[in-house]
């Protein structure tokens, strides 16, 4: 079962040269980034792609992103088609809303579905984008000529004053939610938001609550009480674990070894992060 092939052969990924840009990178370097014949942006932030030019780069623009809604893909996706060659889309029902509510070249699209429990995701949770793309690309036995992973942490951290999101990230993640809270309502937006994310709407409104009593925290300190309550106290959160999706990381680069480079920062994060985390 593989949409895929109704638009287009995965193989196009095959025996490339591939260049994975992480949301962490805040500048691009365009002279590494035409060393490549694949480009991947990851998310519906705008500031890779708005310094892409399809006049300068060489490779070809894939963007992996999330599930559909009209007003996020008005926004982050429709105004920059024109540079992007690819989607790498989640789900199949993601897929089918490209396909039918949107007037993307369905020649572009690409669905990242798969069999999740047999490759260790248990109770329902499925990988988010980055695992969720190199799953894609071990199912379908791609094998690029080179692989260069780069702006990534896994939400894992050196040291305990790091950001494991970048500010920007961070701010516009959770913009929906203190937009939601302001409007004249009666909470029915935010509500909506909260049934797609509920831990994430119930951070905002417990930093609502603390801004009132006058205890604004710095984004460092939003981003430790949210990692600690997710990564090693709650481990799963919206569907997703982080501890399965680095697992898969660790099992990827040690099975394709040989085409994959990654930046020094990831290997930094690998040496500390070295084994298996436990998935109850």
């Amino acid at each position: 079962m593989n949409i895929n092939r109704n638009f287009n052969d995965v193989k196009i990924f095959n025996d490339k040269k591939i260049i994975l840009i992480g949301p962490l990178i805040k500048d691009l370097d365009l002279e590494l980034v035409n060393q490549y014949d694949i480009i991947l942006l990851y998310g519906f932030t705008n500031k890779h792609i708005l310094k892409l030019n399809k006049n300068e780069i060489k490779g070809k623009i894939v963007r992996v992103v999330a599930g559909y809604d009209k007003s996020t893909f008005d926004d982050h996706i429709k105004p920059y088609d024109f540079k992007t060659d690819y989607y790498l889309l989640p789900e199949f029902h993601t897929i089918n809303c490209y396909v039918n509510e949107t007037n993307i070249d369905n020649k572009k699209l690409f669905t990242m579905a798969n069999n999740y429990p047999s490759f260790g995701w248990k109770n329902g949770n499925c990988p988010m984008a980055v695992a969720k793309n190199l799953l894609f690309f071990h199912v379908n036995n791609i094998k690029p000529k080179k692989f260069y992973i780069t702006g990534l942490n896994f939400y894992l951290r050196l040291t305990n004053d790091e950001l494991f999101y970048s500010e920007e990230y961070w701010n516009n993640t959770l913009k929906p939610y203190y937009e939601a809270l302001d409007k004249n309502d009666n909470m029915a937006t935010f509500n909506k938001l909260r049934e797609e994310r509920r831990k994430l709407a119930d951070l905002v409104l417990e930093f609502r609550k603390l801004e009132k009593e006058g205890k604004k925290l710095s984004i460092l300190e939003q981003q430790n009480l949210h990692y600690n309550r997710e990564f090693f106290n709650g481990e799963m959160t919206n569907g997703h674990s982080y501890k399965t999706d680095y697992n898969f990381f660790l099992k990827y680069i040690s099975m394709y070894s040989t085409f994959i480079k990654l930046d020094k920062h990831l290997k930094k994060i690998i040496k500390k992060y070295n084994k298996l985390f436990e998935i109850n």
